[in-house]
C-alpha cells in the first residue's frame, strides 16, 4: 500500500538526513549500502507476515511491522525456515525492527521491553566467525595448507607466464595474484578491494631505494566508516606494476581509473572477483577459502607469529580492540600453548633441584 512505502520513506528520510539539532535522531547518515541493507529487512519482515496469512492491504505502516503479534509472527515464520531456530540474520532484522519501533512509531516502554527480551533471546553472541567460515580456516591448521596459500600469488603470475596460455586467461591469472596478495597484505573488504581506484585511492612512494604503494580508501568509503590507510611493500608493487603493464591492458575494454575494471569501463562487480579468487584459490590449491574470508585468515597468520597482539590486528583490519579479541582469541590458543611450553622449558634449564638459583638484578 502506497501509505506503506511513504512511512517507509519517512523512517529511511530521519536514518539518511539525520537532524543535527534533534538530539533523539541519529548522529550521522547511514551509508548507502547500510540503507539498502534495513530496506530488504523490512522487505523480509513484510513478506513473512504475508506468508504467514497476512494480506498486503493490511500492511499500511511500519506500526503494523512492530506490533507485538506481528512481531512474534514475521520472527516465527523466517525460524520456520531453519528448523524453527534462530540465526544471526533473523535476530538483526528483529534489532531493526525494534529500532523502528522505538524511534519511528515510538511504542510505550511495556512494548519495548517485551521486543527487548525477544531480541535478547534471539541472540546468539556470534563471536566474529560464522560456522561456515570456522569450518574453511579448519583447513589452514595444516601448516602444508597454509603455507600454499601464502605462496600461491607467485605461484599464478608463474603459471600465467607459461606457453600455452591465452592472452586473457594469462591476463585473469595475474588478476587474481593481484588480488589475493593484496588481501593478504591489506586484509580490506571485497567491496573495497572491487572499487580501487588507481588515481583516488593509490599512490606511488619512494622509501629509500625501494618503490612502494599507499592504498588510502576514505571513511565514508568504508563499512564501519573509518579510513583505511595501507601500503603495499616492494614485492607487492612490482607485482602490481606487472598486472598494470601486461595484464590489465588486455581486460580493459573501455577507459578505466578502477585497478580492476569491468569491461563498461566501471569497477569489477564484488561478486565477479570474488568468484574468481575462490575459484583460483580452488583450482592451484584445493582449498576453499572466500574473499571475505582472508580478514580471518589476517588474525591466524599474525596470531601464529605474534600471539597476543591483538592492537596490531584491530588496526590492520579496522576494527576495535574489542572486536579483534573476540573474534580472533580463538587463534591465540595454539600459538600461547607453544609460547608457554617454551617457558616451562626454559624454567627446566634454570631451575635444577639441588642448585642455588642466583637471581637476576
Amino acid at each position: 500500500p502506497e501509505s506503506f512505502l511513504e512511512d517507509v520513506g519517512k523512517w529511511f528520510d530521519r536514518l539518511v538526513n539525520p537532524d543535527p539539532l534533534n538530539n533523539t535522531g541519529p548522529i550521522k547518515p547511514l551509508r548507502p549500502a547500510t540503507v539498502k541493507h534495513r530496506r530488504f529487512q523490512i522487505q523480509m519482515a513484510a513478506s513473512a507476515l504475508v506468508l504467514a496469512g497476512r494480506t498486503r492491504e493490511d500492511i499500511t505502516s511500519l506500526a503494523y511491522l512492530v506490533d507485538l503479534q506481528n512481531f512474534k509472527d514475521a520472527l516465527r515464520y523466517l525460524m520456520s525456515r531453519h528448523g524453527d531456530k534462530p540465526t544471526e540474520a533473523i535476530h538483526t532484522l528483529a534489532m531493526g525492527l525494534k529500532a523502528i519501533a522505538r524511534h519511528h512509531v515510538k511504542v510505550d516502554e511495556e512494548h519495548l521491553g517485551e521486543m527487548s527480551g525477544i531480541c535478547q533471546r534471539l541472540n546468539l553472541e556470534v563471536d566474529g566467525l560464522r560456522e561456515k567460515n570456522r569450518v574453511r580456516l579448519l583447513q589452514l591448521e595444516d601448516d602444508h595448507n597454509l603455507a600454499r596459500l601464502i605462496h600461491l600469488p607467485a605461484e599464478l603470475v608463474r603459471t600465467s607466464k607459461r606457453p600455452g596460455h591465452r592472452d586473457h586467461k594469462a591476463a585473469l591469472l595475474m588478476q587474481a595474484a593481484l588480488a589475493i596478495e593484496i588481501l593478504l597484505y591489506d586484509p580490506m573488504r571485497i567491496g573495497n578491494l572491487a572499487a580501487l581506484d588507481l588515481e583516488r585511492h593509490m599512490r606511488r612512494i619512494q622509501v629509500g631505494r625501494e618503490k612502494r604503494t599507499q592504498i588510502v580508501i576514505p571513511g565514508d568509503e568504508v563499512k564501519n566508516g573509518k579510513t583505511l590507510n595501507y601500503e603495499l611493500g616492494p614485492g607487492a608493487t612490482r607485482l602490481l606494476d606487472s598486472y598494470i603493464d601486461e595484464a590489465r591492458p588486455v581486460l580493459l575494454r573501455n577507459p578505466s581509473d578502477y585497478l580492476f575494471p569491468a569491461q563498461e569501463g566501471g569497477p569489477k562487480r564484488t561478486n565477479s572477483l570474488s568468484t574468481l579468487i575462490k575459484s583460483m584459490v580452488l583450482e592451484y590449491t584445493g582449498l576453499d577459502v572466500t574473499a571475505h574470508l582472508f580478514r580471518s585468515i589476517a588474525g591466524k597468520i599474525h596470531s601464529r607469529i605474534a600471539p597476543g597482539d591483538f592492537v596490531t590486528l584491530s588496526h590492520v583490519l579496522s576494527d576495535t580492540l574489542s572486536t579483534a579479541m573476540k573474534a580472533y582469541a580463538q587463534f591465540e590458543q595454539k600459538s600461547s600453548n607453544e609460547h608457554y611450553q617454551r617457558s616451562v622449558e626454559k624454567a627446566r634449564t634454570q631451575l635444577l633441584p639441588g642448585r642455588k638459583i642466583r637471581k637476576s638484578g
